[in-house]
């Protein structure tokens, strides 16, 4: 498994009235032979319009501003490419159930989340079959010593091939925040049987 395998045809002629030899031709096509697992596609995304900014907010846009409000849109999707090249793969969806799938935020040192925004986005179209009752979520802050706040929701329940939902949180940024400091942070993806899969 995770090998590419070259299919290698030579072709090679003579000529009939002279018994000349033309010149090979030559044509070959690549194959990856991959198990048929979950194809993990993890998305993130910052929303432009928020909902109630707090009071004196000085944006609710980028560029962001100390106090400001920011909410992230982070996508669960089993239909990804799982890092295969695209001439590799012979089609777009999933081979397999992503069991029980585990979403990761790791915020930068001046984001801060609010408690209690995170839901299953309802102007997006969820079709995992999976609702909030099926999460478990936890916020821990000072992460590993890391002095972030690690964000994680662990399903119970599988997510069938081509199926996705959407999450969303409110996260505020300190008024300590650097200016003019571009803050990133990973959103990844896994499950039992798949290695992490981040976007930033």
């Amino acid at each position: 498994l995770d090998v590419e395998y070259t299919n290698r045809a030579t072709l090679t002629a003579t000529r009939p009235l002279d018994n000349s030899v033309i010149p090979a031709e030559t044509a070959s096509d690549e194959m990856c032979i991959k198990d048929r697992l979950a194809r993990l596609d993890p998305q993130k995304a910052v929303e432009v319009n928020y909902i109630m900014p707090p009071p004196g907010a000085m944006t609710t846009g980028n560029p962001y501003f100390p106090g400001a409000r920011v909410r992230y849109l982070l996508t669960l999707e089993n239909d990804g490419d799982d890092d295969n090249s695209a001439g590799f793969v012979t089609g777009s969806t999933a081979f397999a159930n992503l069991v029980n799938p585990i979403m990761a935020d790791l915020l930068p040192p001046d984001l801060y989340y609010e408690a209690g925004s995170w839901e299953i986005d309802p102007t997006f179209t969820n079709t995992t079959g999976l609702t909030a009752s099926d999460v478990t979520f936890d916020s821990i802050g000072d992460f590993n010593g890391s002095g972030r706040t690690l964000l994680r929701w662990r399903f119970t329940g599988n997510v069938t091939p081509g199926s996705r939902l959407r999450i969303r949180f409110n996260a505020s940024i300190s008024m300590m925040a650097p200016i003019g400091v571009t803050q990133g942070n990973d959103y990844c993806l896994t499950s039992a049987s798949q290695e992490f899969h981040c976007d930033e």
